[in-house]
């Protein structure tokens, strides 16, 4: 089980802090893909109630970061090859959308927090704070689709399980893919300053293909554990 900080108690806040906590754990691979989720285990750990740990599970299904096994509980999702090839093949067609709707409005606030979170990025990287790069390449992808103005995408796009795949990409420390994603969102960012649509359609399509190889390459390292155990 993961290692967690002690929540202090707020009725207003234990559910948020409890989904929170537990979704950087399994972001950070602590909680490991298809481990079960003891509501237990997980409101000792944080010093809390089942109640909000319970609801907290129940977003993260929603979210696809769970699954529930009938009659087993609720697990850390564990990604298939085929779900792999699914989620990048349907980011593929969507996230082209998201650029369009970017483009076409072009608001400068939006510009200015991808700048802002790439700026971030660099920084992390240049320090080593590997917890704070994990959360800023979450967020620049969240900024992207709220950027869109649909909600609906943007809902469907983080139910895909992208972020969690490629946040996995970092925790698991694959060479160079740090500096690589990073990278690709400044350029990225750049293309859509220039408002260059052509230049940003690529990026994105180079940015899907490496987190669908880094993903890939995380699903052989599990095989390749769980043979060793």
């Amino acid at each position: 089980m993961g290692n967690f900080v002690k929540l202090k108690k707020n009725k207003d806040t234990l559910q948020k802090l409890a989904y929170e906590s537990i979704r950087k754990e399994i972001i950070r691979g602590t909680l490991e893909w298809g481990e079960r989720l003891s509501e237990e285990s997980l409101a000792n750990s944080l010093n809390i109630s089942r109640t909000p740990v319970r609801e907290a599970i129940f977003q993260l299904e929603k979210e696809g970061f769970v699954k529930k096994n009938p009659h087993k509980g609720f697990f850390v999702r564990r990604f298939t090859k085929e779900e792999i090839e699914e989620i990048f093949r349907l980011r593929s067609v969507l996230e082209p959308l998201v650029l369009d709707s970017i483009l076409e409005k072009a608001e400068e606030e939006w510009l200015g927090l991808l700048e802002e979170n790439v700026r971030k990025s660099s920084e992390a990287i240049a320090k080593s704070k590997i917890d704070s790069l994990i959360y800023l390449i979450t967020e620049f992808h969240e900024i992207l689709y709220h950027a869109s103005g649909s909600p609906k995408l943007s809902t469907i796009l983080n139910g895909l399980g992208g972020d969690t795949l490629i946040n996995r990409c970092l925790a698991v420390k694959i060479e160079g893919v740090y500096e690589d994603f990073v990278a690709q969102h400044k350029r990225l960012t750049n293309a859509l300053r220039l408002k260059d649509k052509a230049l940003a359609e690529e990026i994105m399509k180079t940015h899907l293909e490496e987190g669908k190889r880094c993903a890939l390459q995380i699903l052989q390292k599990e095989a390749d554990l769980q043979l060793l155990k």
